[in-house]
């Protein structure tokens, strides 16, 4: 389970993840990103149209990368963390994580018994790591990780709470989400959400969680990073390719004036 250590051992060292959404349900396209390669990729089952099978298959395509899969599932769908588990996943993305039960019940399901609630499903997860179902049994628990996005002004007003809760390796701050929850849609850059966001960098910081956010440019990234983010979303998928591929029509275009 070398791969799924990658993030921890970037975590532990105080190093810094670069990572990308992915939304497209496509073998290929995981394989294209996990081979740049990012330090992880979050498979997101919450926004995209990405199923059990697709999700499985987009595991199963970063085999052989140093890239990290990671998954997020949507609100309420606990099962489905056992679904990205037992499919090999070495990671859960956890949405709209609003106070410290949301917190600790969804880190138990990522745990076996007695720590956790995670059901024994050795079908696919050992394979995908190399490992016999016995070994993985012992080496699941502190090996995967565990992510709450804080998305919600709920989430801001319970976060010295949410931060306590054992188990959390990254709180991700999620400003898009953040503005329109707190009533600025559009506007991630609004006084307000910056203020909300600041406030919680300085407890994530101070807590044992590592810092997560998003950056849209390199700029941002280096921007973030220089204040203590150690996790970063750099986009997703579907906008890399419609940005790249509408520049390049733009500059071919622009030559033919």
């Amino acid at each position: 389970m070398d791969e799924a250590l990658a993030l921890r051992k970037l975590l532990c060292n105080r190093e810094v993840a670069l990572g990308i959404i992915a939304s497209i349900p496509s073998v290929a396209a995981v394989q294209a990103l996990a081979s740049v390669p990012f330090d992880w990729l979050m498979i997101d089952t919450e926004h995209a149209p990405i199923d059990s099978t697709s999700m499985h298959r987009m595991i199963a395509a970063t085999a052989g990368t140093p890239c990290l899969q990671i998954v997020r599932i949507p609100v309420g769908r606990s099962h489905l963390v056992k679904h990205a588990l037992d499919a090999g996943a070495a990671g859960i993305v956890f949405p709209m994580i609003n106070d410290s039960e949301l917190a600790r019940s969804a880190i138990a399901g990522t745990h076996y018994p007695p720590r956790g609630q995670r059901g024994w499903g050795p079908f696919h997860a050992p394979a995908r790591w190399g490992l016999t179902p016995a070994d993985y049994l012992r080496e699941a628990d502190d090996r995967l990780t565990r992510i709450v996005l804080i998305e919600h002004p709920d989430a801001l007003n319970n976060l010295d709470e949410i931060l306590t809760v054992d188990g959390i390796d990254i709180a991700l701050l999620a400003p898009n989400d953040l503005s329109l929850n707190m009533g600025f849609p559009g506007q991630p850059d609004h006084p307000e959400v910056l203020a909300a966001i600041a406030g919680a960098e300085r407890k994530i910081l101070e807590s044992t969680c590592a810092l997560g956010g998003v950056a849209s440019s390199a700029t941002a990234a280096r921007e973030k990073i220089a204040r203590g983010y150690r996790v970063l979303v750099l986009g997703y998928d579907a906008g890399l390719l419609v940005g790249s591929a509408r520049d390049l029509l733009s500059d071919c275009r622009s030559g033919l004036v």
